[in-house]
């Protein structure tokens, strides 16, 4: 007779968890003729019993299946009529699974093998001395009244048949103390806390739609119409939707994960990719200006909207050198479908991370647990080096053109 852990402490080294059922594997072999010619028996014929004990270390020094007989003995003794719930102590001395029963094959001499998966939970804490065991009666063809006899009780309380002797069989397992925790405690945001961000989430949210508001109200006017109104309008809608979808930013669960970049990032690059190409514009209007009639030199700043300019319209150049004779004024005008255009080039890396990011490796909670896997919270992890990569990517493009603004304004 053999026993085995469960292949989630040997295998996969976790810590052995209250509450939980564990598979137990038991295997072993019966020579039939070692019975001295008696069969197997019971109520449902030639059946075997069997069962994981786990003895309290601090209450039994030395485990076997006897322990299980004592404690039903000291139950009857006090009387004791409450059943005992799957994974609690029995009798304050040990734990045993549900027993498992496997019919052999009665006709069959030799020896005859077995292996069953036993399920054993366990309700409290602490370290367990663990044995796999076996029990079956035997009884002879012939009657012998002068043998022992072992009563099989049916429900109905009456006895069924006799039997002539009962073996007990156990061995311990390999690593005779194994060590049960309580299930990690799993920290998340509080109550408290997550309606506090939604009063702040609120509060700036009704803060820009104000802001909103006073822009759809005064669309008409001089000054919007020169700061390009519709874009203003984009950006403060930009603006709301990344701060309404900070929530995701609390991972319930993989959707919660998977889209919390995505609808912040974005928005947030819109808006910073608006403020840009506004930059580029006001730069495009009075770059004229300042390289003929201030003859100021070219700068990083002038150098790097020079080559936006040219992207956004390759069939202009707003240097100095396109300043000749042929120019009969310094005015230059920048279309809405020309801003556009820079504003696009401006957000496309960002969403074409996050689409990467979407189809390559997606996020998906997981608990990230202490050094003693007492305490967990979780967080939104990917499974691969390309999804933290590309993770790292979307946050770098995104400060690096809050850096460029930075240099530019």
């Amino acid at each position: 007779l053999e026993g085995f852990y469960p292949k989630e402490f040997t295998e996969d080294g976790e810590i052995m968890r209250t509450g939980r059922y564990y598979d137990y594997k038991v295997k072993g072999s019966i020579t039939m003729d070692s019975l001295n010619g008696e069969n197997i028996v019971s109520d449902e014929g030639p059946m075997i019993a069997v069962q994981i004990i786990l003895c309290s270390t601090s209450h039994v020094s030395f485990c076997t299946p006897f322990v299980h007989e004592q404690a039903n003995a000291r139950l009857a003794a006090q009387n004791a009529t409450v059943p005992t719930t799957i994974g609690d102590s029995h009798g304050g001395s040990h734990i045993h699974s549900p027993t498992v029963f496997i019919e052999m094959d009665g006709n069959k001499k030799g020896p005859q093998e077995f292996e069953v998966n036993v399920p054993t939970k366990v309700n409290f804490p602490g370290n367990f001395f663990a044995v796999a065991g076996i029990q079956l009666f035997t009884s002879s063809p012939s009657t012998n009244e002068n043998v022992p006899k072992y009563k099989f009780i049916q429900t109905d309380g009456e006895s069924s048949m006799q039997a002539h002797y009962k073996y007990d069989i156990a061995n311990a397992l390999p690593k005779r103390v194994i060590n049960y925790e309580k299930p990690p405690t799993i920290l998340g945001v509080s109550k408290a806390f997550e309606v506090l961000s939604w009063c702040l989430i609120c509060i700036a949210v009704c803060a820009i739609m104000f802001l909103l508001w006073q822009t759809t109200r005064h669309f008409d006017n001089q000054i919007l119409r020169l700061s390009q109104g519709p874009f203003l309008i984009i950006f403060l809608l930009s603006s709301i939707t990344a701060s309404i979808n900070t929530f995701l930013y609390n991972p319930k669960n993989d959707a919660y994960c998977n889209l919390a970049a995505p609808m912040t990032f974005i928005p947030l690059q819109l808006m910073y990719a608006i403020l840009a190409g506004r930059l580029w514009r006001s730069n495009a209007l009075i770059s004229p200006i300042l390289l003929s009639v201030l003859e100021k030199e070219d700068s990083l700043g002038t150098k790097f909207f020079a080559f936006i300019s040219k992207v956004a319209n390759p069939n202009e150049s707003f240097r100095k050198k396109g300043l000749t004779k042929r120019t009969k004024t310094m005015r230059r005008t920048v279309t809405q479908l020309q801003l556009s255009g820079v504003i696009f080039m401006f957000t496309l890396p960002q969403i074409i991370m996050q689409i990467l990011h979407l189809t390559i490796q997606p996020y998906s909670v997981v608990n990230m647990y202490d050094e003693r896997m007492i305490v967990g919270r979780p967080i939104c992890q990917t499974s691969g080096n390309a999804g933290r990569w590309l993770g790292y990517s979307s946050a770098f493009v995104l400060w690096a053109l809050i850096f460029i603004l930075l240099l530019l304004a």
